[in-house]
């Protein structure tokens, strides 16, 4: 669940789109990621392979939804990188769960 009066993003239930975009100029291109709220569904995947020209037309409201936009290649590896370091810690195979976390949750 996007929940942008918290400045979060709640992932896990397949109830957050993740729309790939690109904002900026041709001269100074920015790739972008949408987060918008919708019904539960199956949790999938976008291929890195997938036809991206074949688009369809999304909108960006910045009062639902949340934005991520790199004007680097670089960025966008470091997020990758970050997101596979926190996914071994979290939920891989002798993950370091007991270190971080409490019986009890932090964060509802």
């Amino acid at each position: 669940m996007v929940y942008t009066n918290l400045n979060r993003i709640q992932f896990g239930n397949g109830d957050v789109s993740v729309m790939v975009s690109m904002a900026g100029t041709r001269k100074e291109p920015q790739a972008m990621l949408v987060f918008q709220n919708r019904e539960p569904t199956k949790i999938g995947r976008i291929d890195e392979d997938a036809d991206l020209s074949r688009t369809k037309l999304g909108a960006y409201n910045p009062n639902k939804d949340i934005a991520m936009l790199f004007s680097k290649p670089e960025s966008i590896d470091c997020v990758i990188s970050a997101l596979l370091a926190v996914k071994k810690a979290t939920f891989g195979k002798n993950n370091l769960a007991h270190i971080y976390l409490d019986e009890k949750p932090a964060i509802d």
